[in-house]
């Protein structure tokens, strides 16, 4: 079982009297690959005995931690959720990537079948290409800067009418190692316009290296995705 946006200490807090109460199935946590993942393990004479105790667990597991999860099965990626749920809604996404330097779409096209909800990207990492490739308004990159709110929307809002996808999502932000803008590194902004929708701004607060920045925008708009 996956959950993204959580810490693994605050997961294992909350289902603390669930895996003090299992003697089987058993409850391990681990993190990886920006997830949590909790993994059960039932022993049994064949799976008809084992199913239900695990199917109970994770029922009840789920029950505390939906607002967080992301898909059940080994080695399970938070794009290859994302690209089933887009495909199983027959919706289309489309990324305007600054600091993340296309790989939003690159995760994506790594997932088979991509090409059914993947419309386009555009790298927009000056403020040069921000204005001329997403048609920002100068107005706005003078007044709020490139790593804004009010920049994020109108990447996201321009990329989806460019590609004619249901989703346009951008990212601007500072992953460092330099502060930008008189913003601190790990300041992001991560615009999400989709029709008939107003559009909103996630500000996920982020430490860490440049590439953890990186990711974890990333999946946090992918999440946001899901989740709707």
């Amino acid at each position: 079982l996956h959950y993204f946006g959580i810490g693994e200490s605050q997961l294992a807090d909350t289902i603390d009297d669930l895996i003090m109460s299992q003697e089987n199935p058993t409850v391990a946590i681990y993190f990886g690959n920006f997830m949590v993942t909790v993994r059960l393990t039932a022993a049994g004479k064949n799976e008809a005995r084992t199913t239900p105790l695990l199917e109970d667990l994770a029922t009840a597991i789920n029950d505390r931690l939906a607002d967080y999860y992301v898909g059940e099965g080994e080695n399970l990626g938070i794009n290859e959720v994302l690209v089933e749920k887009l495909t199983d809604r027959e919706q289309t996404i489309a990324f305007a990537e600054s600091f993340t330097g296309g790989l939003a779409a690159k995760k994506v096209v790594d997932v088979p079948g991509s090409s059914k909800v993947l419309h386009g990207s555009a790298v927009t990492y000056t403020e040069t290409a921000k204005a001329n490739v997403l048609n920002v308004q100068p107005q706005t990159l003078e007044t709020y800067g490139m790593v804004s709110a009010e920049t994020a929307i109108e990447m996201a809002e321009n990329v989806r009418a460019l590609y004619q996808s249901d989703f346009g999502i951008s990212f601007t932000g500072v992953a460092g190692p330099d502060a930008m803008e008189g913003k601190e590194v790990g300041t992001v902004y991560i615009g999400i316009a989709q029709a008939g929708q107003e559009t909103k701004v996630l500000t996920p607060s982020l430490r860490g290296s440049r590439q953890n920045i990186q990711y974890r925008s990333v999946y946090s708009a992918y999440f946001d995705i899901i989740k709707k």
